[in-house]
């Protein structure tokens, strides 16, 4: 587990990397173990997730196993771009620089998991209507796909191209795990 030093500069970092600023990179170890560490960020990101969740299912019957699928879920899905983007990576030859990758797209996700609780809090406050749920909505994941563009670009040292790869790599394995998940939980 990280310190609470390396955690505050992790996000520090991260915050950097969100206003498109290069230098948050180097908050960033390079090494397999910064790598490692960076999955604490899932632990800081889950409470965003849980509200998300618990959001969209509070007048569901079947709210608790629902919940509890949806963590097991939320936890696998840590797992799956890393396995999947490994690969993509290694075709591009920078292994060498996967780590480094790896410890800034951690951290990232604290950033857009608070964007979508916040968008989820302004909509239970206001109860702000559908369509502006959705531009909103929109508006962020337009934001978090040109963030993490940016972070595998500036982490990586790829080609625009290439970073566009990743960026549909990542949506791809997300897509591909809650289409799964959501089969398995619902049996359909």
């Amino acid at each position: 587990m990280p310190t609470r030093v390396e955690v505050l500069t992790a996000l520090l970092g991260v915050i950097k990397l969100a206003r498109f600023d290069p230098n948050g990179t180097a908050l960033f170890g390079h090494t397999a173990r910064a790598a490692w560490q960076s999955f604490f960020a899932a632990v800081l990101a889950a409470p965003f997730f849980l509200f998300l969740t618990v959001f969209n299912i509070y007048d569901d019957a079947d709210a608790g196993p629902a919940l509890i699928f949806s963590l097991i879920s939320y936890a696998g899905g840590w797992l799956v771009f890393p396995v999947v983007v490994w690969y993509a990576v290694r075709a591009m030859d920078r292994e060498d620089r996967f780590a480094h990758f790896l410890t800034a797209y951690n951290w990232s996700a604290v950033v857009y998991n608070t964007l979508f609780f916040l968008l989820a809090f302004i909509d239970a406050v206001t109860g702000a209507s559908s369509g502006a749920r959705a531009f909103f909505a929109l508006l962020i994941f337009a934001y978090v796909a040109v963030f993490i563009w940016f972070v595998a670009r500036t982490t990586l040292d790829i080609s625009r191209g290439q970073a566009a790869l990743i960026v549909g790599v990542d949506i791809l394995s997300a897509l591909v795990w809650s289409g799964f998940t959501e089969t398995l939980a619902t049996g359909n």
